[in-house]
């Protein structure tokens, strides 16, 4: 069984629409204020964690990375009050297999895009909100690149104190012990350790740690929304063939004896499964109409992306019996009509 994308778009500011399954399970983590907060209370610097209201946290729709690294990149934007005045607080989730030497150079062009976001919505301003950079990074290659924005530009002393400067904060979780990703809340301790062992080769493994991890947590709602997420980007991230990891995740569900993981992973996987196949088909019948007709219109385009398989094999039998789209349309509104015109 071939295995499709099963979760997609983004709130990115560019038009393009990733479909990276690291990018979206990032994203569908980090976009909880729960988990969120967990993060920064246990990975910031204390003196800030003392010092930040947690309660105002707010979070930034939209993404500033350039759309020329948008497969690569992705961040979540987050804003809270810190000693009565708004800071940003901006993850950037490096998912390439090696480091990005050009790191510092790219987070800053990252939040000169937020400040100009800032400065459009604020015509009137006269000071910039404190921006704090982080980047966690889960590549298997240990972290070399630069953490410092100055280290990266030649040209000796003279010309130092007209070059900016800053350091991102960097959480490389290949080098942090498991103790240290224990030490948020139980959602958190999930994400971040599937974050760290997705690439590891016992596939086994990897799912089966992660749902003994996921038994710690409490909250019986806190608890599905995880396991799903954890399924979701399990398929989507391995490179194994979906039946295989299916069976990896009902045999590891079992031998963890809670009846919960079993029903919910299950669940979740064979839902993962029907969307994939319908995603799979949407996706094939959508080229054949385009080869067919050209460009198609808004409303025959979007109902092909959201058909069920058996609306989406009918209308593939009948596409070569149509003259024009004109055709095509008048067909799709006979079949919602029963059949009649």
């Amino acid at each position: 069984m071939k295995r499709e994308q099963i979760m997609g778009g983004t709130d990115r500011k560019s038009e393009k629409t990733v479909n990276n399954p690291h990018d979206i399970a990032f994203k569908t983590a980090f976009r909880r204020k729960d988990l969120a907060i967990s993060f920064f209370r246990h990975y910031l610097p204390e003196e800030i964690v003392r010092d930040t209201d947690f309660g105002t946290l707010e979070l930034i729709n939209g993404s500033y990375v350039d759309e020329a690294f948008a497969e690569s990149h992705s961040d979540i934007v987050y804003r809270v009050r810190l000693r009565g005045k708004d800071v940003f607080l901006y993850i950037l989730f490096e998912h390439q297999s090696t480091p990005d030497r050009m790191m510092a150079f790219r987070l800053l062009c990252y939040m000169v895009n937020l400040w100009r976001d800032y400065i459009a919505q604020h015509p009137k301003t006269k000071h910039l909100p404190a921006i704090l950079p982080l980047v966690l990074y889960h590549g298997k290659q240990r972290w070399n690149a630069p953490l410092s924005f100055r280290e990266m530009v030649t040209g000796g002393g003279d010309f130092r104190e007209y070059v900016p400067d800053f350091i991102y904060r960097l959480y490389d979780l290949g080098r942090h012990g498991n103790d240290l990703l224990r030490s948020g809340n139980a959602a958190l301790n999930v994400t971040l350790h599937l974050f760290r062992h997705i690439f590891d080769a016992e596939s086994g493994t990897v799912f089966g740690q992660t749902a003994d991890m996921v038994i710690e947590i409490e909250d019986a709602g806190l608890f599905a929304e995880t396991l799903r997420w954890a399924v979701t980007y399990f398929l989507n991230a391995r490179n194994e063939d979906a039946g295989e990891l299916i069976k990896i995740i009902s045999r590891e569900a079992g031998r963890v004896g809670d009846e919960r993981i079993r029903r919910e992973a299950m669940t979740a996987a064979e839902q993962l499964r029907k969307q994939g196949e319908v995603l799979g088909a949407s996706g094939i019948i959508l080229k054949q109409a385009r080869k067919r007709f050209g460009k198609l219109s808004p409303v025959l385009e979007q109902k092909l992306r959201k058909s069920d398989l058996d609306m989406l094999d009918k209308f593939g039998e009948a596409i070569f019996d149509f003259r024009d789209l004109k055709d095509a349309e008048k067909w799709w509104e006979e079949q919602e009509n029963g059949g009649n015109a």
